[in-house]
């Protein structure tokens, strides 16, 4: 009986020291794992800045002289009441960083006098959003500029967005359909001051 009760104590202490070394194994293999754990990388918050040029657009009274261009067809008109919002819409839709964006693009910065330039470079090819480029002058964003492709069986899409705050946007598309001729489109938006 003897000789029993120790082999059982002795297997409870030997179980002791197994959960002991595993709960001490699991902790040290967590603190590794959050040692190698890759860095969350922050880039410029495309649609807050975007968002914000909306309202200050808006609460300025800012009129649009809109242009669009399709195939060389031109028309033109000026809008007095302007939804900003959704006249930024293409810009403010551009989210570099949503999680699964995190290690997707390169990041270069240019410095000349007092501008500076953000650069933005897709690793993956098959990233939509190409190259996104960024300048600064004294702090201030002064010109955005995005490039932009889409391709698969039937067709392919390229698209260059830009955008000054003082200016305005222009968007550039070219559609190449496999069966038919490239549609090329021109959106030119140039902010106007309300002079009513």
């Amino acid at each position: 009986m003897k000789v029993k009760g120790r082999n059982i104590l002795t297997g409870h202490k030997a179980f002791n020291y197994f959960f002991i070394l595993c709960v001490f194994c699991c902790s040290c293999s967590s603190e590794n794992s959050q040692d190698i754990h890759t860095p969350a990388v922050t880039f410029f918050d495309i649609p807050n800045y975007f968002k914000s040029e909306a309202e200050r657009l808006s609460d300025e009274g800012r009129f649009l002289e809109k242009i669009v261009d399709s195939n060389g067809e031109s028309e033109s008109k000026i809008i007095k009441t302007v939804d900003w919002h959704n006249e930024l819409r293409s810009f403010i839709d551009i989210d570099l960083n949503k999680p699964a964006l995190q290690q997707a693009y390169t990041i270069d910065t240019v410095s000349e006098g007092q501008k500076s330039t953000l650069i933005y470079s897709a690793i993956d090819s098959l990233l939509e959003f190409k190259n996104i480029t960024i300048t600064f002058a004294d702090n201030k964003l002064i010109r955005f500029t995005a490039v932009h492709s889409k391709k698969n069986f039937y067709y392919t899409s390229y698209e260059t967005m830009t955008y000054e705050p003082i200016k305005g946007y222009v968007i550039q598309i070219e559609n190449k359909i496999r069966t038919g001729e490239p549609i090329l489109l021109r959106i030119e938006g140039s902010i106007l001051l309300n002079k009513d």
